[in-house]
């Protein structure tokens, strides 16, 4: 059997080839992994961004679906109001639907159920965002009120 022997005199030091090889490997092992979590990270950030976003937008939006509605149910509508991929004001890369149903057992008819949907073009697909049904109840805008009010005392 043969055995080798190194002799190292006490001037010399350092790492054997082997050991750099593992060493290296090792530290790229645990870069691969801090690398991947990092990754991880910003996908959940840019998601958490958005769904705060679109929470921001969809309170925006209300008053917006409110006001169709509205004008919907004057030129003698029935409220079943439905818009399909309406640009958001101020966000142009996003849409909405919004589907409008009355409000079951709303004796005064001016209850609603809304639906409000948001798209987000987002890569490798697009993300949709869907809020309700929320309840929406129509009462006229200050402005009409006293408008109406004047008719009726000129009457």
């Amino acid at each position: 059997m043969m055995q080798s022997h190194h002799n190292r005199t006490s001037g010399e030091s350092g790492f054997t080839i082997i050991e750099l090889i593992i060493a290296f490997t090792i530290l790229l092992v645990g870069m691969t992994g801090i690398i991947t979590m990092f990754s991880a990270g910003l996908t959940l950030d840019r998601e958490g961004t958005l769904r705060a976003d679109t929470a921001r937008i969809l309170d925006e939006l209300q008053p917006l679906v409110h006001k169709r509605l509205y004008q919907q149910l004057q030129e003698g509508g029935d409220g079943g109001l439905s818009l399909v991929r309406e640009p958001v004001p101020d966000f142009p890369q996003l849409t909405y639907d919004a589907h409008c149903v009355p409000m079951p057992n709303d004796e005064q008819g001016r209850g609603f159920l809304v639906t409000i949907t948001l798209y987000s073009p987002a890569e490798p697909e697009e993300k949709t965002f869907s809020y309700g049904p929320l309840p929406m109840i129509l009462e006229p805008n200050p402005e009409e009120m006293v408008q109406n009010a004047l008719e009726e005392k000129l009457r």
